[in-house]
C-alpha cells in the first residue's frame, strides 16, 4: 500500500492560512498577482484563487516594460 498524504500541523496551518487569505479577497481590491503567460491579447495571472485572471495586454502599455512570466504585478479585482 502506498503512503497516503498525512499533513502535519504546519501543513494544515499553511493550507488554512491560504484558504482564509483567498476568501478575504473582495471586488475593488488591488492585490499582487503572478504572471503565468502572455497570449496574443491577454496576460494570464495567478491571483491565488481557484481560477486565473485574464488582463488585456493593452492594460500594460503604460508600463516601462511588458510583464514576463514569473513577474509580480498589482491587479485590480474587477469581478470575482
Amino acid at each position: 500500500m502506498s503512503d497516503s498524504f498525512n499533513p502535519t500541523t504546519d501543513d494544515f496551518a499553511a493550507m488554512f492560512e491560504s484558504s482564509t487569505a483567498a476568501s478575504a479577497m473582495q471586488e475593488g481590491q488591488v492585490i499582487p498577482a503572478t504572471v503565468i503567460r502572455i497570449d496574443n491579447d491577454a496576460v494570464l495571472v495567478d491571483i491565488g484563487l481557484k481560477t486565473e485572471g485574464r488582463i488585456p495586454v493593452k492594460e500594460f502599455s503604460m508600463e516601462d516594460k511588458e510583464p514576463a512570466p514569473g513577474d509580480i504585478v498589482d491587479v485590480y479585482l474587477d469581478r470575482i
